[in-house]
Parts: structure tokens; C-alpha cells; sequence
């Protein structure tokens, strides 16, 4: 399922740039060709960045957790994240499931700005356990943005 803020920006972003390809049509100046060839660029970059990281990206994901706790203790979590391939990564977004924290801290989100080619990001975060019990964590998810935003 795509996310709401994605949708939100590609549609105003449709909105205009069909107002513009109009007034590109319709009016004899040449400013409005001008915006045209600038939002098509624009388009085109983002989502053949985004296409373009999400099918040649090779991502190993490994994540190392605390393997026992007692009631009421902070378990530290590393997450690394490897950029196998030969593309960089912009604006990555992992999201991992932890059952065991209290519900507001249950999905954990991790975001990369930047991941280059063979490159690796350590990435640690912290939960409190409130409960005894078995937990099984994840699954991982991972999420790709176009590179202008």
C-alpha cells in the first residue's frame, strides 16, 4: 500500500504539471514551455531514481537483539544494513517490528538518507521491555523514496 503523504505530493504534483502542459499549449509565451520542461525533468528524475534504486538494489539486512531479558529491562538492538549493489540508495526507510515495547514504540522506523555503493550503516536503537513472554521480532520492512524528496 502506497503512503498517504506520497499520493498527497504526486497528486498536486499531477495538478500542476497539467495546468502548466495546458497553459504551455494555449498561451504563445515561452515561460510556460519553460515550466513544462522543468516539472517533466523533474518527474522523470524522481521516479527513475526511485525505479531504479528500488530494481537494482541488493540490500543484506541483519539485525542483532538482545536473546534474553528479564521483566523491566532495556534490550539494545544493532541493525546493519549492507548496500550490496552498484546504485546508491537514497532516502531508505526500515521499519521493524518489535512486540515486545510498549505500544507506541512497537513499529520502529530507521531512516537513510543516504547509502552509497558497497557500503554498510550500523544503526542501534533501545526498547523497554515492560512483560515476561517469548517474542518473535520482525519482520523487516523496507521502503524506497525517489532521490529529490
Amino acid at each position: 500500500m502506497l503512503n498517504k503523504t506520497f499520493l498527497k505530493k504526486w497528486s498536486l504534483f499531477l495538478l500542476v504539471f497539467c495546468y502548466v502542459s495546458y497553459s504551455a499549449l494555449t498561451n504563445p509565451l515561452k515561460i510556460y514551455d519553460l515550466f513544462f520542461w522543468l516539472l517533466s525533468c523533474y518527474v522523470f528524475l524522481g521516479l527513475g531514481g526511485a525505479a531504479l534504486g528500488c530494481f537494482l538494489a541488493r540490500i543484506h539486512l541483519e539485525r542483532k537483539v538482545t536473546k534474553r531479558m528479564e521483566e523491566d529491562d532495556i534490550s539494545e538492538t544493532e541493525v546493519v544494513v549492507r548496500n550490496l549493489g552498484l546504485w546508491p540508495l537514497f532516502s531508505l526507510v526500515i521499519e521493524d517490528n518489535v512486540p515486545y515495547a510498549t505500544p507506541p514504540e512497537r513499529q520502529r522506523r530507521l531512516l537513510l538518507r543516504l547509502l552509497g555503493p558497497k557500503s554498510r550503516a550500523d544503526l542501534k536503537y533501545r526498547a523497554w521491555c515492560p512483560q515476561r513472554g517469548r517474542y518473535t521480532v520482525g519482520p523487516f520492512f523496507v521502503y524506497f523514496f525517489d532521490p529529490l524528496g
